[in-house]
């Protein structure tokens, strides 16, 4: 079960960002203008400092942060656990610090130091911003409408097998190829 929700936090970081290069790509003409090319948010020619920037200005930190704590509620009360416990068991899983360590590896090996730098531009927009500040929010309603996708795509799957078992058919939703 602990897999399970694992991967789901996996998938919610990365649907992350998947919204937050959506959201730039569609807002591109929204958000840039090349008078403003000259005023970056941070002077570094350090891809490592424009990366971190980066994650703090899309929100992608405090977003695995509010996962994080969704996260230990729901410990909390699935497994009954005292603080400590909860604690400990956040602890032992996948931490914020790790995830964003992915996440600016990742994107390193996909952008420029320039891509970087303007897309720090442009989220140093004031529509951006607000996108920004939105993300834990945003992210908590993904990961929560995941869940529900999952729990129902599961009974599903489970009535799909268990009527397998009992017929002994194919599936007639999911005919043999």
């Amino acid at each position: 079960m602990a897999g399970n929700r694992k991967s789901e936090i996996t998938i919610a970081a990365i649907g992350l960002v998947g919204v937050i290069v959506t959201a730039v790509a569609s807002n591109w003409d929204k958000i840039s203008s090349p008078s403003s090319a000259s005023n970056l948010p941070i002077a570094s020619d350090d891809i490592n400092v424009q990366l971190r920037y980066y994650v703090e200005s899309t929100g992608l930190r405090t977003t695995l942060e509010s996962l994080e704590k969704a996260k230990a509620e729901r410990y909390r009360l699935q497994y009954k656990a005292d603080p400590d416990t909860v604690n400990c068991m956040i602890d032992m899983g996948l931490q914020s610090s790790q995830l964003i360590e992915i996440a600016v590896n990742s994107l390193k090996g996909h952008f420029t130091l320039e891509d970087i730098k303007e897309l720090n531009r442009i989220n140093a927009s004031p529509v951006m911003k607000r996108l920004a500040e939105k993300q834990p929010a945003i992210s908590l309603d993904l990961v929560k409408g995941l869940e529900e996708a999952f729990e129902r795509a599961h009974r599903r799957n489970i009535a799909l097998a268990g009527n397998n078992r009992i017929s002994g058919k194919q599936s007639v939703a999911c005919p043999a190829g």
